[in-house]
């Protein structure tokens, strides 16, 4: 349906503009506020005596803070020798650049078919401003008409280019809405909604994919978020886009930018008419909660190349500047499929087309169909569960306040730490729920990019403001435990719930971690006023019953030398709760007051029954009388207890252990570890025998280790 555009007043000529040397107008050239507005309704009379006629004009759609990327110029001439003609165009803004253009001689009726001239000395200059167009006669003596003339201007992207996922790329430019645009009022007068119809839109959700328009023009249009604009308020004419059905992608319907207004055109006997400017928008889009958003449409042109085209742009502002790409030319149906990422977490977002026409050749246009706009919302995932191990004795045990991380795994780089929390008296932990979105995994398709979620336990807490619990192995790196990896994890909850095997090599840092637990909440829950004992460190290694650094002791031991303080605890007494307590006792005596033997290297030989020194069996029975009370029981063990296996071999019950013992075997006196554990245990106990009478509880005996010893 091409068509051309015929003579309006005299012969129409086809003419070249040859761009000469950029420069400023002659001195001849009059002031630029003689220059009156153009008006594309009127021909001007150029002069005979070779003065300039000047017309100027102002491009309402030129966006603030741009510059123009492009620019050329058609002009409409009748006069019998136009390569007498000279053209200067100006600008009033910037560094007023110009540029002067020479016609050649007539080569017959003009046709539809239009030369681009570019006007490489605009690129670059501001986008808003004063256009003005000065021409003379260099042969003064024939008269002829200046009928009229039109700019292609195209303006630099303010902010970034869209980014286009699929279809022909337009080119990037930006555009603004011209002030005094007048709001479609009403309903679509083609068609009236069915009994029962409703007209309000729904945010259908597929896969976290939140439908915010479905516009297939196959109901009442515009309605509910769409507005349609004529940009040329002041010209006397109306067009807007509105729907019809002569060319419609699907369906029977479809977008055209002239079938509405005052002067509504049907596609199906007119083309586009001459100087249109038409905006269809849709708005707002809230993107406030997605993490990534998309319009698709599908696009049919035909459209003068270099002179008319369609834009479509996105904005942060409803009446501004939208950012987009400007199509022109001859294609058949093909889907434009646009990012909004750009415009991610801003609640009013707005979309429009614009089609624009200058004066000269008309064909039919461009139609837009099946509009879709959406919004990738991620569903929230939250991760939780219980860690349990296998305890001494081979049952299920739950892992008490141990602490939990909660990673995104990367592939190839390093992985995220989301959050971190702590198991609680039960072993279960649950970390506040998460927008399940991976801002760092570039697949292409949203519904991949959820998170790949997994867990981490650490055998290094803190049980309280002063206080940290951990278990490392003898490098000093604290031992962990990893769950599953769950891939793009689903929405909801995501259980995380692990078990330590009998036969995982690390274990037994699990089963020391929770003998520290336990010997800490003790000392803190029977203190009074409450006390809190400090922090242990306990290495532990399988294998190792020598510690091989300094200072190289082959049992368990308690150190405050060079790398201290910590305990050790050998790979043979692992097996025993009681053998942790005991030196998690003389860690905490060397927390509260700062004194233990560590430095003597003869306490670290000796047995439950050893004569040692006064000071010695004071520590050694402390940390001994700790152990009974923290695991409850009387025994000492050196096995799993309590009190199991060979009495005074596997474990000494030392609150049952009297005067009536061998001292042979078994000596008396505070030289004795044993005796002063087993005193300590019957100041304790409410079983009185014989000389004992105390029933003290731990406090009291707990303020000698608080307190500096006597």
């Amino acid at each position: 349906m091409k068509r051309f555009f015929g003579p309006v007043i005299g012969t129409l000529l086809t003419f070249s503009l040859i761009a000469l040397a950029p420069q400023h107008a002659s001195a001849s050239t009059p002031l630029k506020s003689q220059c009156p507005a153009f008006d594309p309704g009127k021909e001007y009379i150029i002069p005979e005596d070779g003065t300039w006629l000047c017309v100027s004009w102002l491009d309402a759609n030129a966006p603030a803070g741009t510059t123009i990327s492009e620019a050329r110029l058609k002009v409409r001439i009748d006069h019998p020798a136009p390569e007498q003609l000279e053209i200067d165009l100006q600008r009033t803004v910037g560094s007023q650049a110009s540029q002067r253009l020479k016609m050649n001689a007539a080569s017959g009726q003009i046709s539809a078919e239009s030369q681009a001239f570019e006007l490489d000395s605009f690129v670059g200059e501001p986008a808003q401003g004063e256009w003005q167009l000065w021409l003379r006669d260099l042969a003064p003596g024939q008269a002829g008409w200046l009928q009229g003339f039109s700019f292609s201007l195209r303006y630099a992207p303010v902010g970034k280019p869209l980014v286009q996922l699929q279809g022909s790329p337009g080119q990037p430019a930006s555009l603004q809405i011209a002030p005094g645009v007048v709001v479609s009022e009403g309903f679509d007068e083609d068609k009236i909604l069915s009994p029962g119809e409703t007209p309000e839109a729904t945010l259908e959700s597929v896969d976290n994919w939140q439908t915010i328009e479905s516009e297939t023009y196959e109901g009442a249009f515009p309605l509910y978020g769409w507005e349609v604009l004529d940009d040329y308020p002041d010209d006397g004419k109306e067009y807007k886009w509105d729907d019809d059905d002569y060319r419609p992608h699907t369906g029977a319907w479809a977008a055209w930018p002239a079938n509405e207004g005052a002067n509504r055109l049907d596609p199906a006997t007119s083309d586009y008419p001459p100087y249109m400017s038409s905006w269809m928008i849709y708005g707002p889009i809230d993107l406030s909660d997605a993490t990534t958003a998309e319009v698709s449409f599908w696009l049919w042109q035909e459209i003068e190349t270099n002179y008319d085209h369609l834009f479509f742009g996105v904005s942060h502002d409803h009446y501004g500047t939208y950012s987009g790409s400007m199509w022109d030319g001859f294609v058949d149906w093909e889907e434009q499929s646009i990012s909004l990422d750009d415009y991610i977490g801003d609640a009013s977002v707005w979309i429009g087309w614009r089609f624009y026409s200058d004066d000269t050749v008309q064909y039919e246009g461009p139609w837009v169909d099946d509009v879709l706009i959406r919004k990738y919302v991620p569903g929230q995932v939250t991760a939780q569960g219980t860690l349990f191990y296998s305890d001494r004795n081979g049952q299920s045990a739950r892992a008490r306040f141990t602490k939990v991380y909660l990673y995104d795994d990367d592939p190839g780089g390093t992985d995220d730490q989301l959050a971190t929390t702590t198991t609680d008296a039960n072993g279960f932990f649950q970390f506040p729920a998460l927008t399940n979105w991976d801002t760092d995994d570039a697949d292409p398709e949203p519904g991949n990019r959820r998170l790949d979620l997994y867990v981490v336990w650490e055998a290094d807490v803190n049980d309280s403001s002063a206080s940290r619990r951990r278990v490392t192995d003898l490098s000093g790196n604290p031992y962990n435990w990893n769950s599953y990896t769950s891939t793009n994890a689903s929405d909801g909850t995501l259980d995380f719930s692990t078990y330590i095997p009998s036969y995982w090599s690390t274990l037994g840092s699990m089963w020391i971690f929770q003998d520290l637990r336990r010997a800490w909440e003790y000392f803190r829950d029977n203190t009074s006023p409450q006390a809190d004992p400090g922090s242990v460190t306990a290495r532990w290694e399988k294998d190792n019953d020598c510690y091989p650094f300094e200072p190289g002791i082959c049992s368990s031991f308690f150190y405050a030398g060079i790398g201290g303080p910590f305990i050790f605890i050998a790979q043979r007494n692992l097996i025993s709760a009681d053998a942790v307590v005991h030196e998690a006792g003389h860690h905490y005596m060397y927390n509260l007051n700062g004194w233990w033997l560590w430095w003597n290297i003869d306490c670290y030989y000796h047995n439950v029954f050893s004569l040692e020194d006064t000071d010695c069996s004071w520590s050694e029975g402390w940390a001994d009388f700790f152990a009974l009370v923290a695991n409850g029981d009387p025994c000492y063990d050196f096995g799993i207890g309590p009190c199991t296996g060979i009495p005074d071999q596997s474990h000494y019950d030392l609150e049952n252990h009297s005067l009536n013992d061998n001292p042979q075997n078994y000596p008396f006196g505070d030289k004795v570890e044993g005796r002063v554990a087993g005193s300590l245990y019957d100041l304790f106990d409410s079983a009185n025998e014989s000389y004992d009478s105390a029933s003290f509880d731990f406090a009291p005996i707990a303020d000698l280790v608080v307190n500096s010893p006597a």
